[in-house]
C-alpha cells in the first residue's frame, strides 16, 4: 500500500467529515485504493471552490447503483456553477488590474512631471524671463507702499 502524502490534519478532517474512511491499526491509518481515489476527486474538488459539504454529498453519489449517472449529473450541476463564479470574479479581478494599472501610470506621469520640473534646467532664455519675472515682483509687491503723502492723489498741505 502506497503512502498518502498529506497533512495528517487534513486527512483527520476528511475523515470527521466522513469523506474518507482508512482502516485504523493503533494510531496509524491505513488508505486504501478506494481511500486513494476518493482523496484524489476531494483535492480536485477543492481546488475547484467546491466545499467540503459539496464533495461529501457528491462521493455519497457514489453508491447509488445507477452507474455514477446521478453522480455525474450533480458534479457537473455543481461545476457549472462554479465556473460561473469564478469566471465572475476573475472578471471582476481583471477589471480592478486594469484600473490599478491605470492609477499607476498616472502617479507615475504625476511623479515624472515633480521630478522633470525641480531639476529641468534653465536655457538662457528662460532664466533671463525668471529673473525679470522677479525683480518685476519685487518692484510691484513694494509700489503700494507709501507715506501717507506720497500716495497718487494725496496733496499736501
Amino acid at each position: 500500500m502506497r503512502c498518502v502524502r498529506r497533512n495528517a490534519t487534513h486527512l483527520a478532517l476528511y475523515e470527521s467529515k466522513e469523506l474518507l474512511s482508512p482502516i485504523r491499526e493503533g494510531q496509524k491509518r491505513l488508505f486504501t485504493k478506494r481511500d486513494r481515489a476518493r482523496l484524489k476527486l476531494i483535492l480536485r474538488g477543492k481546488r475547484f471552490g467546491f466545499s467540503l459539504e459539496e464533495i461529501r454529498q457528491l462521493l455519497e453519489l457514489y453508491d447509488i447503483g445507477d452507474q455514477q449517472q446521478t453522480q455525474l449529473v450533480r458534479t457537473f450541476e455543481i461545476a457549472r456553477e462554479r465556473l460561473n463564479d469564478m469566471e465572475t470574479q476573475r472578471d471582476e479581478l481583471n477589471e480592478a488590474i486594469a484600473d490599478l494599472r491605470e492609477q499607476l501610470t498616472w502617479g507615475e506621469k504625476v511623479l515624472a512631471s515633480m521630478t522633470t520640473e525641480k531639476k529641468a534646467p534653465l536655457n538662457k532664455a528662460d532664466a533671463f524671463e525668471k529673473h525679470r519675472f522677479k525683480d518685476h515682483n519685487r518692484e510691484s509687491s513694494h509700489a503700494h507702499i507709501y507715506r501717507s503723502d506720497q500716495r497718487p492723489g494725496f496733496c499736501a498741505a
